[in-house]
């Protein structure tokens, strides 16, 4: 029998991350398909459509987001709340993109070019085209771009 001192040294005690069951190993495995195919996407939309989608980005709520934010996560290998080129390339290596595709991919997220994926551009490249978004948070980002009420 293991003493006091013993238990509270044991590894398992120590572990941050326990075996997820089979159904969410199945379920993140889709998440993460959804996202890679979604970020596939966004590098094809045009440049109004990736401004909004960060707009939407920011209204979202932690409710409609906590899916995403586990799969930022994956990506964020350094754990620095920022995506980088080697990251990036290292979460799409398994699916035989080719390095242009991922250059490609990574330039369409980095909305505001700074070299880095930020969470936000993450969520707008993921979350909007997931189908996660109701009509009434477009019409909200199409009013915040649109300052002018032109319609335009």
């Amino acid at each position: 029998r293991l003493s006091a001192a013993e238990t509270v040294n044991h590894p398992w005690l120590k572990k941050t991350e326990f075996p997820e069951t089979e159904a969410e190993t199945k379920a993140q495995k889709e998440l993460m398909e959804n996202v890679r195919d979604n970020i596939s996407n966004y590098a094809k939309t045009n440049e109004f459509k990736r401004i909004a989608a960060v707009v939407v980005a920011h209204k979202s709520s932690s409710a409609e987001i906590k899916d995403m934010r586990k799969a930022f996560d994956k990506y964020d290998k350094k754990k620095d709340g920022v995506i980088s080129m080697e990251e990036f390339k290292l979460a799409l290596s398994e699916f035989n993109y080719t390095d242009e595709e991922v250059n490609d991919m990574f330039s369409q997220m980095d909305v505001n070019n700074n070299g880095v994926i930020l969470y936000t551009e993450f969520l707008a490249a993921t979350l909007e085209l997931h189908g996660r978004v109701e009509e009434k948070r477009l019409a909200e980002a199409f009013d915040h771009i649109d300052d002018d009420d032109s319609g335009f």
